[in-house]
């Protein structure tokens, strides 16, 4: 039931299910740790992670960025 309703909230929200999981996974495991300021290192990693599922939209994201790159570095100072 849980895991339908996050799925639900996910899917309404347009954000990735898996993502949250871990998410809340490595909030559940620092709740019991001392210093509770190990669990950004966790959250960075998950949300610095690629969570999109369209290649063809990540493929045009990079290829934008690298365009973008392209005329800064040949723009006139």
């Amino acid at each position: 039931m849980e895991q339908e309703l996050l799925q639900e909230i996910c899917t309404k929200h347009d954000v990735p299910s898996l993502l949250v999981s871990k998410l809340l996974h490595a909030e559940f495991e620092s709740q019991s740790m001392t210093r509770h300021s190990k669990i950004y290192g966790k959250i960075n990693k998950y949300l610095t992670e690629e969570w999109r599922e369209d290649l063809d939209e990540i493929i045009d994201d990079l290829k934008d960025e690298r365009e973008e790159k392209k005329m800064t570095e040949n723009a006139p100072n």
